[in-house]
């Protein structure tokens, strides 16, 4: 079970020692990659999301139910 996120149909994304799970409800966790379980962080957006995350350089892209979101690491 993760904390904030009840259902996932998308795959799981991890670069730079992260792994970012995003649940139907537009609930984000960034966990941290390693042999103890730790979120770095939640964000939850406006909308659902169905589809897997996509990692480009420093960015994260998010498909939501009626917009593309770009999330900027800088």
């Amino acid at each position: 079970r993760l904390p904030g996120i009840d259902t996932i149909y998308a795959s799981l994304a991890g670069a730079a020692g992260k792994i970012y799970v995003v649940g139907r409800d537009g609930t984000t966790l960034v966990l941290r990659q390693g042999p103890t379980f730790q979120v770095l962080s939640s964000n939850r957006l406006a909308e659902g999301v169905d589809a897997s995350p996509v990692l480009v350089g420093r960015e994260l892209y998010l498909r939501g139910s009626r917009s593309l979101y770009r999330i900027d690491a800088d």
